[in-house]
């Protein structure tokens, strides 16, 4: 289990190149799913049971395994934070706002987003709508820090938003 929840992209292009990982659709497994729920009586169903209490553990295997490499990719994903600042600066100009929008930190995690005419309500505001929110969280950002530039500066984390 250890392996799968940090997979190797080199060892798992290797093994696919070949042919030792077999990778199989969905529909595949849906199919196999209900062809062993069929099994209702006779000798078979037991052994039915057995792979089908066997593929669901695989699949929550596998489900962990997706979630952690899709979160370490994440917090990876320095170059796709600047990515999104930028183009969040370049929505803001369009606007017709100077603002100003970086990334800081090792991994660009806190999004700093710099406006002269910066204040509490606009803060407030930004940080309560949860689309605007839950996109910067599934961007990888962990801390947003609002300032005009000059005296006022907000830092939040966003973690402990809901």
């Amino acid at each position: 289990m250890k392996d799968a929840n940090n997979p190797d992209p080199k060892r798992i292009d290797k093994l696919l190149k070949s042919g030792q990982l077999v990778l199989i659709k969905k529909q595949e497994v849906a199919q196999t799913r209900a062809a062993l729920e069929s099994i209702t009586n006779g000798p078979q169903r037991e052994e039915a049971a057995k792979l089908l209490r066997s593929l669901d553990q695989r699949e929550e295997d596998g489900r962990k395994a997706e979630e952690a490499y899709l979160e370490r990719a994440r917090a990876n994903d320095v170059s796709g934070r600047k990515e999104y600042a930028n183009d969040l600066e370049m929505s803001y100009l369009k606007q017709g706002m100077d603002v100003q929008v970086n990334v800081i930190g090792a991994k660009g995690t806190t999004l700093v987003i710099r406006y002269a005419l910066m204040s509490r309500p606009l803060v407030f505001n930004t940080l309560n709508n949860i689309k605007i929110v839950a996109t910067w969280k599934d961007t990888g950002f962990t801390a947003a820090r609002f300032t005009d530039g000059f005296s006022r500066t907000w830092n939040c984390d966003l973690d402990n938003l809901k």
